[in-house]
């Protein structure tokens, strides 16, 4: 059998959630999707769904596409065909629903993959998952190196399959990769799905302390609040600052007008999931450095010159504000920041492209699972 035969002689059943509503699982999941529709031949088969609003209808969406995978899964086999499967994991306890699933997949298909987003169930090795989601020819691609090490600690036998989220990321902004020198005020930015857990609040407070130092600084803020919480802080520090800007909601096609202008990125998240953060990408891209927790992969994305990591131990509004007085106090020290965070961005561009290609050939070629256990 040629490979071109071995190729149209396997079917990979790929499921994943799409936007809306737009997040950094549901968008990279949309992005590898139309990667895919680029291969050629009709052994690939598309599953995406949207979730709505009600919780059930949520449900419904996704065991509705999860019921047609593996039917097509089944029928496939029947026909005497190779089937591979790819999945995109839930985060929190919706871990175990993926392990069912999962489960499902490798009694009907000849290779698994999962694609993770969310990193708290690593932590601790769980039977239960280990039983259901880990297996032979089964790979878990993972964010980052990191995040396949913690893996590989918990789960030894794990298979793993790094994919950063850079890959989805423009290679936009300002030409040469610095931005526009300061100039009377420096220009801190935030964006996120507004929350405490986010770290709206620690945000603004960086922004109060550079003010109460007497620097010329503005905040602009994208996002929508979560919570009540969340907007409550939003809308007393703008009836107090009238150097805070909120945009509200950023399309796709406005982050160059949000970024534009500004000098740094602040992502102080302590969500209890938060993996890469796109943003955080979207902002180097546009030569912003960041400062933000070391959560997850952000370590590993800050590194070389992407910004700064500041350790959960210290208070965040006064280590980044003390990064950013510096910078306001050195425009040198800074421009050699802002050319660093784009250079990094660059070098994550290149890496994640690659990876992307590697997992399309893992998918969709010949050799789809690997031939021995262990990160790779």
């Amino acid at each position: 059998m040629t490979e071109g035969d071995a190729k149209q002689s396997k079917v990979l059943i790929a499921v994943g959630n799409v936007p809306p509503p737009v997040t950094g699982k549901t968008t990279v999941t949309q992005k590898i999707f139309a990667r895919l529709q680029l291969q050629r031949g009709d052994n690939i088969r598309l599953i995406p769904y949207q979730l709505p609003a009600s919780s059930l209808r949520r449900r419904a969406a996704k065991l509705l596409a999860h019921i047609r995978g593996l039917w097509t899964g089944a029928a496939e086999k029947m026909r005497g065909r190779q089937v591979v499967a790819y999945l995109v994991a839930d985060n929190g306890y919706g871990i175990f629903v993926t392990a069912i699933h999962a489960l499902c997949y490798r009694a009907v298909c000849d290779g698994l993959f999962v694609h993770h987003h969310g990193f708290r169930w690593m932590e601790h090795e769980n039977s239960l998952l280990r039983l259901t989601l880990f297996g032979d020819r089964t790979t878990h691609v993972t964010q980052c190196r990191t995040m396949s090490e913690r893996l590989a600690r918990t789960y030894p036998l794990a298979s793993t399959l790094h994919l950063s989220n850079a890959f989805t990321v423009p290679p936009a902004g300002i030409e040469g990769g610095t931005r526009l020198p300061i100039a009377d005020e420096f220009v801190l930015a935030h964006m996120s799905n507004l929350s405490i857990e986010k770290g709206l609040a620690r945000t603004i407070h960086t922004f109060e302390a550079l003010k109460a130092q007497g620097h010329r600084v503005r905040l602009k803020l994208g996002g929508r609040p979560i919570d009540k919480a969340a907007a409550d802080i939003l809308a007393r520090a703008c009836a107090t600052h009238p150097e805070i800007e909120y945009v509200g909601q950023v399309a796709a096609d406005q982050k160059q007008t949000f970024f534009a202008g500004t000098h740094a990125f602040l992502f102080p998240s302590l969500y209890p999931v938060e993996t890469q953060g796109i943003v955080t990408l979207e902002a180097m891209s546009f030569g912003l450095p960041v400062l933000a927790y070391p959560r997850c992969c952000l370590q590993e994305t800050l590194a070389k010159g992407g910004g700064f990591a500041i350790a959960e131990s210290e208070l965040f509004h006064e280590k980044a504000a003390s990064i950013v007085a510096g910078w306001i106090g050195h425009p040198v020290s800074y421009a050699a920041a802002s050319e660093a965070a784009r250079s990094r961005f660059d070098e994550l561009l290149a890496e994640s492209r690659a990876e992307l290609e590697q997992l399309i050939q893992r998918l969709c070629g010949t050799n789809y699972w690997p031939p021995f256990s262990g990160a790779m």
